[in-house]
């Protein structure tokens, strides 16, 4: 099973299924993905994930998969936008354009969180009606915020590189990758509780 990784959020790629049955209860539910429109055979899609209380892997963190899949007829041929676990890594050409982004609306001052290779992406070949899920935990500080508040966000992975060239296979182009714009619907984000301290006489202050 191919992986990709993000270090900033780990990020990675699976194929769906490929695990077969749960034996273990999840200490977590995820909420239903909410896929945007298809293009060029694309659709993507995101979904939020909420652990039980002390489950989390981490603190004052949101977690997320955002869920590629082919609903056209014919295999596409994509570009990672993360390490591929397996592979030997090229340095970029600085032609590269594969990325993913999350766009947070209705927070004030956000920036999207944005997801690049480190080095050349990998071509992965996506055969019709195949899902893949790339999951990510996000502080805050992704989105340049000190802490989350109410809004929404939407996943989108891009791509307007059409051929792509590797050392190890002679500088031989590889053609007909994916090209465009694929978005998500918007999951909602709400603002986390007011933080509390306790009075003398059993009062609160936020």
């Amino acid at each position: 099973m191919q992986k990709w990784y993000w270090p900033a959020a780990l990020f990675f790629f699976a194929l769906a299924g490929c695990q077969g049955h749960d034996l273990i209860p999840h200490d977590y539910t995820d909420d239903a993905v909410q896929w945007g429109q298809p293009v060029n055979g694309l659709q993507v899609g995101l979904s939020r994930r909420t652990y039980l209380p002390g489950a989390e892997p981490g603190r004052d963190q949101l977690y997320f998969t955002v869920q590629m899949r082919n609903v056209g007829s014919r295999p596409l041929s994509i570009l990672a936008p993360t390490k591929i676990s397996g592979t030997v890594p090229e340095k970029l050409a600085g032609d590269e354009s594969v990325r993913v982004l999350l766009m947070y609306e209705g927070a004030p001052n956000a920036k999207p969180a944005e997801f690049r290779p480190a080095n050349k992406p990998v071509v992965q070949m996506m055969e019709p009606g195949k899902e893949y899920p790339l999951e990510l935990r996000l502080s805050p500080g992704k989105f340049g915020l000190e802490r989350f508040v109410a809004g929404r966000i939407v996943a989108a992975y891009s791509n307007s590189q059409a051929t792509i060239k590797y050392n190890s296979m002679g500088g031989e182009a590889t053609t007909g990758l994916w090209t465009g714009e694929a978005r998500s619907r918007a999951v909602s984000v709400d603002a986390p509780p007011a933080a509390t301290t306790q009075r003398q006489g059993g009062g609160e202050t936020r």
